[in-house]
């Protein structure tokens, strides 16, 4: 019997490494930022997205990399923990569906406090689980 074969050559790949050190968890969720440089505010944002290290906001507000914003009793999911958080601007740019992206990087964050964002992390990534298992 004669046997057909087919050879097949990579000539391009293509990688990305991730550059973060902590996974970010999506969030998609209501939120409001209280103060920014110790100034109080009443600012609606979105929350993107969260990592035990930073936090993702979109916002009409003109923000500049370096701004120290906080959020007072935010929770990220339904019934979810309340967090205190300060967070300093890292990175801007414009936004999609209007306004601007702020990536940010939590700061005066106590091991207690990333240990509460860890497991609330861990807890929407389990209900995300759980809803394409179900889907």
């Amino acid at each position: 019997s004669t046997q057909d074969s087919i050879a097949i050559r990579l000539s391009l790949a293509i990688s990305k490494k991730e550059g973060r050190n902590f996974f970010r968890q999506k969030v998609m969720r209501k939120g409001k930022i209280l103060r920014v440089n110790s100034l109080p505010v009443d600012h609606p944002c979105v929350i993107l997205d969260i990592s035990v290290k930073g936090i993702a906001i979109q916002s009409d507000r003109p923000y500049e990399v370096g701004d120290v914003l906080s959020m007072e009793k935010q929770a990220f999911r339904e019934d979810g923990p309340l967090h205190t958080l300060t967070f300093q601007v890292a990175r801007t740019s414009p936004f999609p569906t209007g306004g601007n992206l702020f990536g940010c990087r939590f700061i005066d964050l106590f091991s207690d406090d990333e240990d509460a964002l860890f497991r609330d992390i861990f807890a929407l990534q389990a209900s995300d689980l759980r809803f394409k298992r179900n889907a």
